[in-house]
């Protein structure tokens, strides 16, 4: 959702920039983990790769962001699930979670 143009294959970086907003979008949508934008990691792939933004929807992650959060919170709004880690494994993407706990 946060890239310009999804049916075309992203850069690494930007692939990554992209799961890392949407890693902390989801937690921030269930206010889990820190909720900050790693802006050095972006910084990161940005240095690696000049033309990054112009992959994503905004250059601002906040924005996206925010997007990402109210997609969440529309259309899974039960899914408690916290992400602990989201990332790239060869050309697969790589999640890690804890379920919440139960009441």
């Amino acid at each position: 959702m946060v890239l310009k143009d999804p049916a075309r294959q992203p850069s690494a970086e930007a692939a990554s920039a992209a799961l890392l907003i949407a890693h902390v979008a989801w937690n921030r949508a269930i206010d889990a983990g820190p909720s900050r934008v790693p802006s050095l990691l972006l910084r990161q792939f940005e240095a690696s790769n000049r033309l990054l933004w112009q992959e994503l929807k905004s250059d601002n992650p906040e924005a996206l962001i925010s997007e990402l959060v109210a997609y969440k919170q529309l259309y899974y709004p039960g899914d408690r699930r916290h992400l602990i880690v989201c990332g790239m494994v060869g050309d697969k993407v790589h999640v890690e979670w804890t379920e919440p706990p139960a009441n």
